[in-house]
């Protein structure tokens, strides 16, 4: 979870409306009683110690807003003053969104990766998807075993961190295997351990190590392409 300032940001003016309704919610003892209950639950959950704790917070805007609607529901406003405290929320209500449409154009601004993907290494995964099976293994970086599922239709040996079991581990095996002076029976017995079907090899690959699997007897190339983009199919 980010800071609880980003939160407050995100849902700072209905959770000062929902305020003006925290009395009848809580008398109630009904529905308004569960959105309550909900809104004041989620300040906790979101910092569990588990990696999904940001996920927690999914579906809260439901009873906030309830919440925030109730609370101005009982103000006794009429006319001007009514109208510029419709303003004042309105205006407040659309900041969030403003910033997040800025934040994306400025984080857009030089085609960063992973936003953006070298056209090389779609076409190798393009390639890769016609080819798989769902329960087929590819072992690749992280970044692009991070991206490949959205192209592929098998399964990635690391590539997320919260859902991907052992992330960590994982990450530090893929390194240890594209480093050249790994031994080669280490790699053997980790492509049989995890059952990979495919090895994939790019730029992001080539940062982790000098190993080349052209050289590797069990890896057969399949495909190699402009941009230092191949994969391996990972022999018996």
């Amino acid at each position: 979870s980010p800071h609880p300032l980003h939160y407050l940001a995100a849902y700072g003016v209905p959770l000062a409306l929902a305020a003006f309704a925290v009395r009848d919610a809580w008398r109630s003892k009904g529905p308004t009683w569960l959105a309550l209950a909900w809104v004041v639950t989620v300040p906790l959950l979101v910092y569990l110690p588990f990696n999904l704790q940001r996920r927690l917070v999914e579906g809260v805007q439901v009873p906030l807003s309830l919440l925030a609607a109730l609370g101005v529901s009982g103000f006794r406003l009429e006319g001007l003053r009514l109208r510029v405290v419709l303003g004042v929320l309105l205006i407040g209500l659309s900041l969030t969104n403003v910033m997040l449409v800025a934040g994306n154009c400025l984080a857009l601004r030089g085609l960063p990766a992973p936003i953006y993907r070298d056209a090389g290494e779609v076409a190798a995964l393009d390639w890769l998807g016609e080819r798989v099976k769902p329960d087929d293994v590819v072992l690749a970086a992280y970044e692009t075993g991070n991206y490949l599922p959205a192209r592929v239709g098998a399964r990635a040996f690391v590539g997320h961190g919260p859902e991907s079991v052992h992330a960590d581990e994982k990450k530090a095996l893929v390194s240890r295997f594209f480093d050249a002076t790994t031994d080669d029976d280490w790699r053997r017995q980790l492509l049989a351990q995890y059952n990979v079907d495919y090895v994939f090899w790019g730029p992001a690959e080539r940062r982790l190590g000098k190993f080349t699997p052209y050289v590797a007897p069990y890896l057969q190339p399949m495909y190699e392409a402009a941009g230092g983009y191949a994969i391996f199919e990972v022999g018996q």
